[in-house]
């Protein structure tokens, strides 16, 4: 008999992906793999692991200085066994350690670059693969409000930081792109389900114990337990970037394209790792990776860990354990040696395989294609993976500066005349423990013959190259700005040659061509993120469908369904450097003043949606604009209208009833003013339309001219003419929408010059017969022969 698992074990075991740790969660199963097998696929990422020995070795020791250099730790030497350390020697001035005083002009240099890079996200669009086919039109519509909300549950700011750093520092960057279950970041699925449940209304777990095995009824006498209900943690799509100490790729490969593999490790605690993997969790122990370089992994973390040099924590070290990623494309099976294991992988993995290892333990193995999920982005051009970064040239300069700054340094205090004292004339050992006191008297018995020049003699004062000085400020300045594309231009600072604001300009503009190659790459890695993110809720979401929320904290309701069709992702055309918030209002005060004698423009200012543009532009959260109020107002109506199509008019069908009960009142057949009177209504009702919107309008206090251009915006926008062909509920729908438009349209004020035609008050009741009798035709009704009247009839008004 098998040894039994322990309760508490088999429950973590059996606990959801993502209950206890974020899980990267796939919709495809994991392969059912053998001992064996799972141990030829570990020896073949060791195999992985190997190639290109040299040349990694090299990358890592090459990014290692450089995030060191990042961090102010700049005055390394290389070690034996590779890596950095200090040097040994102190200055011997007053005790002071001379490895931390270096002036680092690195850092600030790639502060300005990674900023200029990083003002805000690059823009991208949406667009059917298939224009023709309605499914793939529909799915890139529905991307693109996807894409509003993936931006908020993923701090894209805060990534693309990171991203630009590893552009400076590594040269290389990975982002990563996958579904993520984690309940402790994102809840729990039916947290959104019902959270509060009435009391009077019946628990729907109140029988599970008496169909669950786990659970049985209880005994006579016995008290029941109630069942313990599953919870299912959340999942969203989450993107994040890894530097090169981070990945490795083939060093000779071009692109993601040529990679028949890639390997992701991160070193986290054991107990995460274990929650991780808690099929494994009695295997694992803090190691590295399969066949992975010992360098690689104090690489990591000693950079993560900000210490000098090589140095890492013995507690970190022991505690830490790497998990590793590995991704390979369906040619990489050709290494295998075993023929059946690899006839199984083309056939149950096609499109690629992901591996997962804790340490050195196998935990498992899914199809999944890398393309799906990663994009390389480089900070320059290259003939292979190992490009230069963004920084590398600055370290040089650094190097020097470090040196000749330290030189110039100790001419300032290392360098103070030593004195040479006749030792007959004076008692040295004694002057050297005096208190040396400006001011004080120390008597000497004069030589004969001799002055007192005579018998103390101070060397001359070592004075440094003229030269120094100016060096220092062409590498910290021109040659800095010149290798790292840091001008002064990108931060605002002293450009020296135009202080006009266009002069700036030119030269902001100028300086940021330097940066137009990575610019480039970041532009197409986030098109590329976005749709990895698309494709992924499309495949690993389960429920029917996404709740987002945009910026102005608006709810948007996507259809799982409407993501399935097949779309594209590139960045706008027109998508150049980022602006500054204040390039933006000082755009936007230069529109102000030009629409002051452009009439063209003042038309397009007083738009509702350039209104709220307007505010934004402005910067004062308290600063109101009416159209840019009734604009949001107008989008939070359009919610309610989309739902449901328009309802009958409820004057007519008032109307219809008074004329019901004008037919039951005989006056109305022989009064010609009560005839004249239904004649005049039955003119009336011509103008009023059979059915009105489902929202009401407030014909008092809404602004009507701004609703209405809200309204047509809608309408002739891509929504409103997808509804235009959509279904015969969208079509009713957008019918709702059109109709409330007309509503506030017919209420906009008239303008200068303008008499809005009077309405009038018609009383049914003094209708002449005659009037009467055709009002009651044209709604549908046949009166009856005069009969007495009904006394306390009410009496009505149409307008």
């Amino acid at each position: 008999m098998p040894e039994e698992q322990p309760k508490g074990e088999k429950e973590v075991q059996d606990a959801p992906a993502g209950m206890y740790a974020p899980f990267d969660y796939s919709h495809k199963e994991n392969l059912d793999l053998g001992p064996e097998e799972s141990q030829k696929l570990t020896t073949l990422l060791e195999k992985k692991h190997k190639k290109d020995m040299a040349s990694r070795r090299w990358e890592v020791e090459q990014t290692w200085e450089a995030r060191m250099f990042d961090r102010g730790y700049q005055y390394l030497l290389p070690r034996r066994n590779g890596g950095w350390q200090f040097p040994d020697q102190t200055s011997g001035y007053a005790g002071i350690n001379a490895n931390m005083q270096g002036t680092n002009i690195y850092t600030p240099y790639g502060t300005i670059v990674t900023s200029a890079l990083g003002r805000s996200i690059p823009k991208t669009k949406f667009l059917p693969k298939y224009p023709d086919n309605d499914k793939s039109i529909t799915a890139a519509e529905a991307a693109e409000d996807y894409r509003i909300g993936f931006s908020l549950v993923n701090d894209l700011i805060s990534m693309h930081a990171d991203l630009n750093r590893y552009l400076w520092t590594d040269g290389r960057a990975l982002v990563y792109t996958r579904h993520v279950k984690d309940a402790q970041r994102f809840g729990y699925e039916e947290d959104s389900q019902n959270a509060v449940v009435p009391e009077t209304e019946e628990q729907p777990n109140q029988s599970a114990t008496e169909s669950n095995p786990e659970n049985p009824a209880p005994e006579p006498g016995q008290a029941a337990v109630p069942a313990k209900p599953q919870r299912t943690p959340r999942g969203e799509e989450v993107v994040d970037c890894f530097g090169k100490l981070e990945h490795k790729v083939p060093m000779g490969a071009r692109d993601l394209t040529d990679c028949d593999f890639l390997i992701l490790a991160r070193e986290f605690p054991v107990c995460v790792a274990k929650a991780w993997f808690p099929e494994i969790e009695k295997k694992i122990q803090p190691t590295p990776g399969p066949g992975e370089n010992e360098l690689d992994r104090i690489a990591r973390i000693n950079c993560a860990l900000a210490l000098a040099g090589s140095y890492v924590t013995g507690d970190t070290y022991v505690d830490d354990c790497t998990i590793t990623y590995i991704w390979l494309r369906p040619a990489a099976y050709n290494d295998l040696q075993d023929d059946e294991l690899k006839a199984k992988l083309f056939e149950e993995a096609p499109e690629g395989l992901l591996m997962a290892h804790a340490g050195k333990e196998f935990a498992w193995a899914r199809p999944e294609c890398m393309d799906d999920h990663l994009e390389l982005v480089y900070a320059t051009r290259g003939d292979s993976q190992n490009r230069a970064a963004l920084g590398s040239w600055m370290i040089p300069i650094q190097k020097r500066l470090n040196n000749w700054i330290d030189l110039l340094n100790d001419y300032f205090i290392r360098t103070v005349p030593k004195k040479y004292m006749d030792s007959e004339a004076f008692d040295v050992e004694a002057l050297r423990q005096q208190t040396q006191v400006p001011g004080d008297i120390t008597p000497f018995v004069r030589q004969p013959g001799l002055t007192p020049l005579d018998l103390i003699w101070v060397e001359p004062t070592p004075t440094h190259q003229s030269d120094m000085p100016l060096f220092i400020d062409k590498f910290a300045n021109d040659y800095g700005q010149l290798l790292s594309g840091g001008y002064p231009a990108l931060s605002g600072g002293d450009t020296k040659a135009n202080d006009t604001a266009t002069g700036i300009g030119i030269q902001r503009d100028q300086a940021l061509g330097r940066l137009s190659i990575p610019w480039h790459n970041i532009q197409n890695a986030t098109a590329r993120y976005y749709l990895q993110a698309v494709q992924c809720a499309a495949r690993c979401r389960e429920e029917r469908t996404i709740e987002m929320a945009n910026p102005a904290g608006e709810r948007i309701s996507i259809e799982l369904e409407d993501l399935k069709g097949d779309v594209l992702c590139y960045p706008e055309a027109d998508s150049s450097f980022p602006e500054s918030w204040n390039e933006r209002q000082a755009r936007f005060t230069a529109l102000i003043n030009e629409s002051q004698k452009n009439p063209y423009l003042q038309m397009l200012l007083a738009l509702p949606k350039n209104q709220k543009v307007a505010k934004d532009a402005t910067g004062l959260s308290d600063f109101e604009i009416p159209q840019a109020a009734a604009y949001d107002k107008q989008l939070g109506e359009l919610e309610i209208l989309k739902k449901t199509g328009p309802m009958p008019n409820p004057q007519l069908q008032q109307l219809q009833q008074m004329l019901m009960q004008a037919a039951q009142d005989p006056e109305s057949q022989t009064d010609p003013q009560k005839q004249q009177m239904i004649l005049q209504a039955s003119e009336a009702m011509k103008k009023l339309p059979p059915e009105v919107s489902t929202v009401p309008v407030d014909k008092d206090w809404d602004d009507h001219e701004a609703e209405a251009a809200t309204i047509a915006e809608f309408v002739n926008g891509p929504e409103g003419r997808k509804m235009a062909h959509g279904s015969e509920q969208e079509k009713a729908a957008l019918k709702n929408i059109k109709l409330h438009g007309m509503e506030h349209k017919a209420l906009v004020a008239p303008k200068d010059g303008q008499q809005k035609p009077p309405t009038k008050s018609i009383n049914i009741k003094d209708l002449p017969p005659d009037g009467q009798v055709q009002l009651a035709k044209q709604a549908g009704i046949t009166i009856a022969p005069p009969q007495p009247a009904i006394p306390g009839m009410p009496t009505e008004q149409v307008q």
